[in-house]
């Protein structure tokens, strides 16, 4: 009987460590945002900036239009590097890419410096670089726990 009782404990301990652990990050295609029209995504990012940086009404709609131009060419970007990746020419298009998505950044940069007002751009430059540490910093722990889940016992 405590043979069985033993047996039976041990089987219970072993199946719940055997269960599948749940990721904590959701599928991609699951995440907010991601079945958001272009002019969706423009008006939350313009009252987003709207709050952080107290743009005017005239402001707000000057960089929800542009904020939409950038959101449906990134879609077709998007399209295009699907495009790319099954006729096989990801490489040999990669600088023309790079070259045409530096470009079009710098007119970005260059059409927000016109809707903002020194101190504001000043503002948005510091914000978007924290944002871009937190999304590199986010990566890099998605990498070490891609690399420790798939590590190769020696």
């Amino acid at each position: 009987m405590k043979r069985l009782c033993f047996i039976m404990m041990m089987l219970v301990a072993v199946s719940s460590f055997a269960q599948q652990k749940e990721d904590r990050r959701k599928p991609i295609k699951e995440r907010a945002g991601m079945n958001m029209t272009a002019e969706e995504k423009a008006i939350l990012k313009s009252k987003r900036l709207t709050l952080d940086l107290d743009l005017t009404e005239h402001q707000q709609k000057e960089f929800q239009k542009l904020y939409t131009e950038r959101a449906k060419d990134r879609a077709k970007m998007r399209e295009e590097m699907k495009d790319a990746a099954e006729d096989g020419k990801l490489k040999e298009e990669a600088f023309e890419r790079m070259n045409t998505r530096l470009d079009k950044e710098i007119a970005f940069q260059q059409a927000m410096l016109e809707i903002l007002s020194k101190e504001q751009y000043e503002l948005w430059k510091t914000t978007k670089r924290i944002e871009q540490h937190k999304k590199r910093m986010a990566f890099k722990d998605h990498h070490r726990d891609f690399r420790d889940k798939h590590k190769n016992p020696k």
